[in-house]
């Protein structure tokens, strides 16, 4: 049996991060969409990024985003996905 792959989107803090990866998340997700509860500035994205450790997938999420909305976050986060 092939386990089960994880994603946790919306985090917004290094502490949620932590929480998630400890509770066995393969990726976490940061929303850049300004309608959603959940979304990040890519400055905030940034600082929450570093705090994803080594092996575990970064996803950027996006609803009809701008080039300069894609650049910034692709350069904040640097995501996998």
């Amino acid at each position: 049996m092939s386990r089960l792959w994880i994603k946790v989107c919306g985090l917004r803090t290094a502490g949620a991060i932590a929480v998630a990866v400890d509770g066995g998340a393969d990726a976490v997700g940061f929303v850049f969409h300004a309608a959603s509860p959940r979304n990040l500035a890519a400055t905030e994205a940034r600082a929450i990024a570093a705090a994803v450790p080594a092996g575990i997938d970064k996803v950027a999420v996006f609803l009809h985003p701008t080039q300069a909305l894609l650049d910034a976050a692709i350069a904040a986060v640097h995501p996998d996905w």
